[in-house]
């Protein structure tokens, strides 16, 4: 998710009932969780992609865990996350 997230940076994450397109996310994916942002959003599933990646993966929307509602550094400084729409 660079250049939104760095190595090392923390994030948290509120439950979410409405995801809405270009919010930052966290869903289960594979054996593990993936952050990338939501490029559209449909009743049963979702598009996401990482700011910095060519793949989109579809996410069904039972698996989206909640939105990132704030990033903090290393140095313990809260930012919350941009919803920079670029597609």
């Amino acid at each position: 998710m660079q250049p939104l997230l760095k190595q090392g940076e923390r994030i948290r994450v509120k439950k979410a009932e409405n995801i809405e397109a270009g919010d930052v996310v966290v869903f289960a994916y594979e054996n593990g969780l993936l952050v990338h942002r939501a490029l559209y959003i449909r009743k049963e599933n979702s598009c996401c992609k990482g700011d910095n990646s060519f793949q989109i993966e579809r996410v069904q929307c039972f698996d989206v865990i909640g939105r990132v509602t704030e990033v903090m550094s290393e140095q313990g400084e809260v930012m919350l996350p941009r919803h920079e729409r670029r597609y």
